[in-house]
């Protein structure tokens, strides 16, 4: 359910192509209306990246649980990879569960080392 969950939220970053949001380069200046679409599509990726780890990350897993967890790690390694949404984390993960905000923090810091 969380991967099809995971498609319809590909579906909706489709539908708005004028975002760049998986471009890894800066999408330039953008309207405070393509800010705002921004912001609620990176909140309903947060929300479900928060949903995957909280049913599927446990610090002791089998090998089934870490190949599951591993194709969640992924998309949010890719997303961490996105300037925009680096940018836009701190403002994200208020009131977030903070396991998974530590963790989150730790995957947008490596993706900021790796780019320097």
């Amino acid at each position: 359910m969380l991967s099809d969950n995971y498609q319809d939220f590909l579906r909706v970053t489709l539908e708005h192509p004028d975002l760049r949001l998986f471009s890894l380069e800066q999408a330039g200046e953008l309207s405070a209306e393509q800010k705002e679409r921004r912001l609620i599509i990176f909140n309903m990726l947060i929300s479900l990246l928060e949903r995957s780890y909280l049913l599927l990350y446990e610090d002791d897993m089998s090998a089934m649980q870490q190949r599951r967890w591993a194709s969640w790690e992924d998309y949010m390694r890719e997303w961490c990879a996105r300037p925009e949404f680096r940018a836009a984390v701190p403002a994200l993960i208020g009131g977030e569960d903070p396991d998974f905000v530590a963790y989150l923090q730790k995957l947008v810091r490596e993706a900021e080392a790796a780019q320097r």
